[in-house]
């Protein structure tokens, strides 16, 4: 979860940092062919066909090559997302917008592991996980939430970067988190990952509040403090130190 406190002046900034209310994703791989999304807490129980889910993620990879650093296509996969959800345009309350922020990263996943396997010169990206079987895309993944699902509290934002992580991961690319960062022992990801999480969160959240900042996904992936300055930059503070990130 996160905190803001907001400047209301004629050039508005917004710092926003983590605190410990945590969003909960289990992800499971499914043996009968089946994708199964459940949200306790906003009362959404879903299942759906995973050869829906491969044929359409190898049309989008015949027709749409991926681009490494960037998010899913929002324009090309969203419609997609939305047939095979079973939502409509029109429908735009939470339990919805949720489903469909799921369906665009599971398609985008989809998406660029059939790419990958169309190229047989084609890497995935150093430091990816091992390429598990493509039937793991057929999943059971539950998340609960430990914070309202309400505006102002960075719910959205923790909900996409637990879907974004756990699909990424679970469909190798991704690695399994490495870097010790407490000595408890709890583990994170490398910047690259890391970025590549908050990207594909930003891009997902943006099904649910219409145009995402950045900021509820970067404290959710990052942590630590952020201060939004416009819409094209974060700036990242933490033990004295600062950066930006674009």
């Amino acid at each position: 979860m996160e905190v803001r406190v907001r400047f209301l002046t004629e050039k508005a900034t917004a710092i926003a940092g983590s605190i410990d209310l945590r969003t909960y994703v289990s992800l499971f791989t499914s043996a009968d062919g089946r994708i199964y999304l459940s949200l306790p807490d906003l009362g959404v129980e879903k299942t759906w066909l995973l050869k829906d889910l491969t044929k359409a993620a190898d049309r989008l990879a015949a027709e749409y090559p991926i681009e490494e650093d960037q998010p899913p296509s929002l324009e090309v996969l969203v419609p997609i997302a939305r047939k095979l959800s079973g939502s409509c345009e029109e429908q735009c309350g939470v339990q919805h917008l949720a489903i469909l922020a799921f369906w665009y990263l599971l398609l985008g996943v989809a998406h660029r592991k059939s790419y990958y396997n169309r190229q047989p010169t084609l890497h995935e990206p150093e430091g990816a996980g091992d390429a598990p079987p493509s039937d793991l895309l057929a999943v059971k993944a539950t998340v609960r939430f430990k914070l309202p699902s309400c505006v102002g509290l960075g719910s959205s934002g923790a909900y996409c970067v637990c879907i974004a992580t756990a699909l990424l991961q679970t469909t190798g690319l991704i690695p399994s988190p490495s870097i010790v960062t407490d000595e408890d022992g709890s583990l994170t990801w490398e910047d690259q990952h890391l970025d590549m999480i908050r990207k594909w969160a930003t891009a997902a959240e943006s099904l649910i509040h219409g145009r995402a900042s950045g900021l509820d996904a970067a404290v959710c992936t990052y942590g630590m403090s952020w201060m939004l300055i416009d819409y094209r930059s974060l700036l990242i503070k933490e033990k004295g130190n600062c950066c930006r990130r674009q």
